[in-house]
């Protein structure tokens, strides 16, 4: 799956992308290089585009099977009619049993571990939030413990609001620890198993769970993106989405992108041996562009209006990109270290320079976080320059005694 966000190193540096360390190697060594995806990058569709890598198209699916059917449930009408059980509707509970009358097995996809993201005070509006980080702190009902997904801390689940005393307490939104509760109750007399970080904690553990499924111990796997990794099992028919908006909302420039190959990889996880697959989907938006592509099984037509958009916005693959991620104790001092670098640079980047501003989480591991993006055209004369003028004024600001402690990091070509 070269169109995997996984290739980059994203937890620390050098934050090289393996791809491009294959394609480098492949081209010293003079080596072919194959990078295979049902849903390419555009990096990798416009550089077949530009005739830098030849495009192999495969026009059948493993073992001949026909394409698996989409189905959209809207969530709003549902729940309007009255026809929602929680999580679920009463379209999809039907379908999943259905399914399992049938000797089936089905697959669930949330991508929120947990039980509750979040616990509120019905009174006062007061929610848990981690002490270290801009965070809300996602409750784990195995262990009555709330967990922060930034920095890891634990924390005892409070048996009344810590800000007014109430005990209406609230554990609001679904992760997939609440959806197997749910499901055991409603699906009786079936097994259901969940395949994310909290439940597979080890190597064995993972291949345990699937080992289970496999031998049809488990009817019905729910799990976060572990379940769209490659998986092959020859009952499966049914793959459920809970949520497809979910990586629509997100604010990044790579969010239709990241959508569509997710949803088409669970897909691809359905009818692999026998019958016609089928994709249900739970959306509030039915209507949206994206659903209609993926329907129509049109990924072209997709990436046509995904580079169209990325050129007009100077979004790769039509630029490079830097991130520039500044880190310190004290906010005040990060702010003043990050105007003073955008002082120095802005008269020659000019309108490339974007920041310094926060980051979805600004405060991490008692950190404060500022970020400077430059967008930077593919021009070599460009690129050298910045490539010679960057460290070097990074060294210089970590000179300047009043910004001791400052934690500097920069990725070229983020994800």
């Amino acid at each position: 799956e070269e169109h995997d966000a996984s290739y980059k190193q994203q937890d620390k540096a050098p934050y090289y992308q393996a791809k491009d360390v294959a394609l480098w190697m492949g081209g010293r060594w003079g080596i072919p290089v194959i990078l295979g995806s049902a849903t390419p990058s555009p990096e990798s569709w416009a550089a077949c585009m530009r005739s830098k890598m030849t495009k192999v198209t495969l026009t059948s699916r493993f073992a001949d099977q026909p394409l698996p059917v989409w189905q959209w449930v809207d969530t709003i009408a549902e729940r309007l009619a009255g026809k929602m059980q929680g999580e679920f509707s009463t379209i999809l509970l039907e379908a999943i049993r259905h399914e399992l009358k049938q000797g089936n097995q089905v697959i669930l996809f949330k991508n929120r571990r947990g039980y509750a993201p979040q616990l509120t005070c019905e009174d006062c509006a007061w929610s848990a939030r981690c002490d270290q980080c801009d965070l809300a702190l996602v409750y784990h009902k195995w262990e009555h413990r709330l967990r922060c997904h930034g920095c890891a801390q634990i924390f005892g689940a409070p048996p009344a609001c810590v800000s007014c005393g109430s005990t209406r307490l609230k554990f609001k939104g679904y992760g997939t620890e609440k959806i197997e509760e749910e499901l055991q109750l409603l699906l009786e007399g079936y097994t259901v198993g969940r395949l994310d970080q909290d439940s597979v904690r080890s190597k064995s553990a993972y291949s345990r769970t699937l080992d289970a499924f496999e031998k049809g111990q488990i009817q019905v796997l729910v799990g976060t993106q572990m379940v769209s990794k490659g998986l092959d099992f020859p009952r499966v028919n049914l793959v459920g989405v809970l949520d497809a908006d979910q990586g629509l909302n997100r604010t990044h420039f790579r969010a239709q992108e990241r959508s569509y190959q997710l949803l088409a990889q669970l897909a691809g996880r359905s009818g692999r041996h026998q019958g016609t697959g089928t994709v249900l989907l739970q959306t509030r938006m039915p209507h949206h562009p994206l659903f209609a592509l993926l329907q129509a099984q049109d990924y072209t037509s997709f990436m046509d209006q995904e580079l169209l958009f990325r050129e007009q916005h100077l979004y790769p693959p039509f630029v490079r990109l830097i991130r520039l991620t500044l880190g310190h104790a004290q906010a005040q001092v990060l702010q003043k270290s990050a105007d003073t670098l955008a002082l120095w640079w802005r008269p020659w980047l000019g309108t490339r320079l974007i920041g310094p501003a926060p980051p979805m989480t600004a405060l991490l591991r008692n950190e404060y976080r500022l970020e400077m993006w430059i967008k930077a055209e593919k021009d070599p004369h460009i690129l050298r320059k910045i490539r010679d003028s960057l460290p070097p004024s990074l060294h210089q600001l970590s000179l300047i005694r009043e910004f001791k402690g400052l934690r500097m990091s920069l990725d070229v070509d983020p994800e």
